[in-house]
């Protein structure tokens, strides 16, 4: 079926795609992504020293006042680690860029009044997920590395000496979870403006919620009470927070499938 025979219908999609198709709007949507990503990548890569301070300084901060310093153990680790970390700040800084193509491979199986949510899925996701990654940088990650660097007292019979390509990979684990996991409001806007969830489902759920959150907080979090807490308790907040999020999108719902 061409462009041109595909029409909007308030009963249905206003795109019908192959399976072919959808495969190949797929693989453009990852290329343009990935095209942003390595946009990102080649600029976070050329200013490396800067983006190391930056991604180093709060653990830097911890260990320093014990004696405490990062070591690398290996002719390529600095190198290996330029690329890690250049690609992790890419990720971050493109989001808007591969939220929008996410959006773009998905609108074509929606109905007409749903495609109006495009800008406020990009806006709100790229506002979350840079959310979760800023709150892990300057709150979650240095509380976590605190309790792990001192647990049990630092004396002179223990020096703290850390690898950095692990250091960073603990990092980046919990970075990119926490920024996962601050998508909650994204993830009930866009399922309250298809109907999936409304306002009543969250509340009549919200004590399983805050269970599930102490659970993730737990699986994903180094294992010390104060950085579970830390990580369950804005899960707890974003998901009160989704609440009104979910009672503003099945206003405007109705209020779309009126104007249709």
């Amino acid at each position: 079926m061409s462009d041109s025979e595909r029409t909007d219908s308030p009963d249905g999609p206003a795109d019908r795609m192959t399976f072919l198709e959808h495969l190949d709007e797929l693989r453009s949507r990852l290329i343009r992504a990935a095209i942003a990503i390595m946009v990102a990548f080649v600029g976070c890569f050329f200013f490396y020293d800067e983006v190391f301070n930056f991604l180093m300084q709060p653990l830097r901060n911890v260990i320093e006042p014990y004696g405490g310093s990062l070591i690398a153990t290996a002719p390529q680790e600095n190198f290996v680690l330029g690329i890690k970390m250049s690609f992790l700040v890419a990720i971050v800084v493109s989001t808007p860029v591969w939220l929008g193509q996410a959006w773009g491979f998905i609108a074509p199986g929606l109905y007409r009044h749903e495609r109006h949510l495009a800008v406020p899925f990009v806006i709100v996701g790229s506002v979350f997920f840079i959310s979760g990654a800023v709150f892990c940088h300057y709150i979650l990650f240095p509380i976590g590395a605190e309790f792990l660097s001192t647990f049990g007292g630092v004396g002179e019979d223990i020096e703290i000496r850390y690898r950095v390509s692990e250091t960073f990979s603990f990092y980046a684990r919990l970075v990119l979870v926490t920024a996962v996991m601050f998508q909650i409001p994204t993830l009930a806007l866009l399922l309250s403006r298809l109907g999936v969830i409304t306002p009543g489902f969250l509340v009549r759920y919200f004590k399983y919620a805050i269970l599930l959150c102490f659970v993730f907080a737990a699986l994903l979090t180094p294992p010390d009470p104060a950085t579970q807490i830390l990580l369950a308790g804005p899960m707890i907040l974003l998901y009160t927070l989704s609440i009104g999020i979910a009672w503003v999108g099945n206003r405007m719902r109705g209020k779309g499938r009126e104007d249709e």
